[in-house]
Formats: C-alpha cells, structure tokens, sequence
C-alpha cells in the first residue's frame, strides 16, 4: 500500500475510491455482525440496487438533485427489501440467515435477466459490452478534488460514506435501538426477558444491513461508470465481510481496513511449466502441487 500510495495522486485517487465502496460495504457486515447475525448476501444485494437504481436513472431523466436522491433512495430500498427476505425467512421458518448467499445467486441471475438485450440493456458505441442506458449529466455525482487546484478527484459520494459511518455509530451505540441490537445478540434470552422482540430485532437488522448494502455500488454507477454494465465491479461485498473483522465493527476501524486494502491487487501471471531437458513433468508446479494434495 505504501509503495503504491507513493505514486502519483491518481494512485491515492484509487486507493480513497475503492477505500469509500468497501466502507460501505463493510458497514452493511458489522452491523448484523453485533446482532451475531451473518449477511454474506451483501454482494448480491448492492449488485441488484445498483442494477435497479441504473435503470430507474437512465430512463427516467429527472432535475439535478432531485434524480440522485430518487437514485439513492431507489438503491436503498432495492438492497434492503432484498436483505428482508433473508430476515424473514429466518424469524418465520427459522432459515438460517446463510440463505443471504443463496440469495446471491438469485440475484446474480435476475440482473442477467435484466441486463439483455429488448429488456433494459443496451449496446455500448464501439463495443460488444451491453449496460442500462447512461445516466445523464443531471443524474450523476461530481468529483471531488483530491488536491485544490488539480484535476485529480474523489468520489463525491465519499459524503454519503462519511455520513453512512457517523449513522452506524449514533444507531448501534447512541440509541435505545442500537442497545436492544447488542443486548440480543450477546444473549437472545436475556433480551427476550427484558422485553425485546428478537423477531422483530432480526428482520429490522436485515433489513437495515440490506439498505447500508444497496448504496455499496452507489460512488461507482454515479461518479464513475454511469451505467450498469456487464463489467460493473463485482466482489464487493466479500471483501466487507473481511473489513469489517478486521475493524472489529467499529466504524473508524472499519475506515482503516479500506484504505489498507484500497490498493488494486497485483496480478501474478502464471510462470508456465518449467523447461527440464528430460521433459519430466514433476518439474511443473501444479503438478507438484496436485502430488502434495492427492489430486492426481
């Protein structure tokens, strides 16, 4: 991090903008996490109401600010109705909440659905990539500059991210609600004896994990892309799920994780077989690897 970081202010650019999505979705982990509750469908969740909210801002032109608050709201929604499935399965049926990740995968298939051709797709000029219309100059969230002066900038929703952390902290360890929160999830029979409603605890989690969820892709599809497309980042919200243990839940620790993992992921190309004039095939490492593992 610190040798990338050393690099010119567009590589400090990129480290602060992966930085805010991974807050965000770090945020939607922790705070099922103080209720011992475990939603690894964030990854689903912020990719359908980044798909929805793209449509919604594509085809429907809407006033400067007006169109990204019914952005943001449409997202917002999108995540959290999605998430409230999990929590209600789990509070009527008992589903565990590990139904999130199979949710994903419903997820996966309905933006597939979506993102076609005749449907809410279309062709990109000059490419065989197909996204959502483009938002228009209204509709989208300008930069801010890293550095007065200079062309390099932030996203600007790197505000909504700020005020998401400072939500959390006041919600989970300010309010009577935050307290209920933390008191089910270390003991539900304690809870339940001082009049919680655990029921109600766990779907109002879920659904508020959901909604902190669906604004993960938010800085991407309105400082950025512009379009949901079939390369519209992807992965987020497991990599949340490693923010947030590494932040113990805290929102400024949180914020440290980010920026320590904000830093693009080098990627090693495969060294190929190894030349041996005696064309032995132990001398290439997979090979060797599949011994060790009993793979062969």
């Amino acid at each position: 991090m610190i040798s990338y970081g050393a690099q010119p202010d567009s590589s400090i650019a990129n480290i602060i903008n992966n930085a805010v999505t991974y807050f965000l979705s770090a945020l939607a982990v922790a705070i099922g996490f103080r209720m011992k509750l475990f939603n690894i469908g964030v990854d689903g969740q912020y990719r359908l109401a980044a798909m929805v909210a793209a449509v919604v801002a594509g085809f429907v032109p809407l006033p400067p600010v007006l169109s990204q608050l019914v952005t943001i709201l449409v997202a917002v929604l999108v995540g959290g109705l999605w998430s409230g499935i999990a929590g209600l399965l789990k509070v009527t049926r008992g589903v565990s909440v590990i139904s999130t990740i199979m949710l994903n995968f419903i997820a996966t298939g309905l933006v597939a659905y979506m993102l076609q051709r005749g449907r809410f797709a279309v062709q990109a000029a000059g490419s065989n990539n197909i996204g959502t219309p483009t938002i228009p100059p209204s509709g989208r969230v300008a930069g801010l500059p890293l550095i007065p002066g200079t062309n390099t900038t932030i996203f600007g929703l790197i505000i909504l991210a700020v005020l998401a952390g400072v939500g959390y902290q006041i919600l989970v360890n300010r309010s009577r609600f935050g307290f209920d929160l933390r008191a089910t999830g270390l003991s539900a029979s304690a809870a339940v004896a001082s009049g919680v409603s655990v029921k109600r605890m766990t779907l109002t989690t879920m659904i508020i994990s959901g909604a902190l969820a669906g604004m993960v892709g938010l800085p991407q599809l309105l400082g950025a892309s512009y379009t949901y497309s079939l390369d519209f980042p992807a992965g987020l919200g497991f990599t949340g799920i490693a923010i947030a243990l590494l932040g113990r839940n805290n929102p400024i620790g949180i914020a440290f994780g980010a920026l320590l993992l904000g830093p693009p992921r080098p990627v090693v190309a495969d060294p190929g077989p190894e030349r041996h004039p005696e064309g032995d095939r132990d001398h290439h490492p997979g090979h060797r690897r599949a011994v060790r593992g009993h793979r062969v």
